[in-house]
């Protein structure tokens, strides 16, 4: 179901989106621990897709959980996490908060740097 709701993701169908990760949350919620990184992904997924869908309240909430479990994670985590700071910095972009999206960059950008190396690219689609 969540490769389901990337592909309408990707493919801009909202709605089949929704319904698809709707089952992937209510599944990894109910048989994962709350801590899980793969629950921390179906959060940063679902928060990707309130963005697109404009509710960015809804949006900031579950990058709120992904980040929580995530930042948990250490350096294990640290390019999810770093990834999830791109996407709530866009996220601020959204709603005119510049600033604040320019130091959620320049955070995934350190995190990126600091556990790939600052000879590595990366790039966030």
């Amino acid at each position: 179901m969540n490769l389901s709701g990337s592909l309408s993701y990707d493919l801009n169908r909202l709605s089949d989106c929704r319904n698809a990760w709707d089952i992937t949350l209510r599944i990894r919620t109910e048989k994962l621990p709350h801590d899980d990184p793969v629950v921390a992904s179906i959060y940063h997924n679902m928060g990707n897709l309130e963005t697109a869908r404009g509710n960015l309240q809804d949006s900031r909430n579950y990058f709120d959980k992904a980040i929580s479990i995530w930042a948990d994670g250490g350096d294990a985590s640290a390019s999810t996490l770093a990834f999830t700071y791109l996407c709530v910095g866009r996220m601020h972009m959204l709603q005119g908060n510049l600033t604040e999206a320019m130091n959620l960059t320049q955070l995934s950008e350190a995190l990126f740097v600091r556990t790939m190396g600052a000879d590595k690219g990366f790039m966030a689609l």
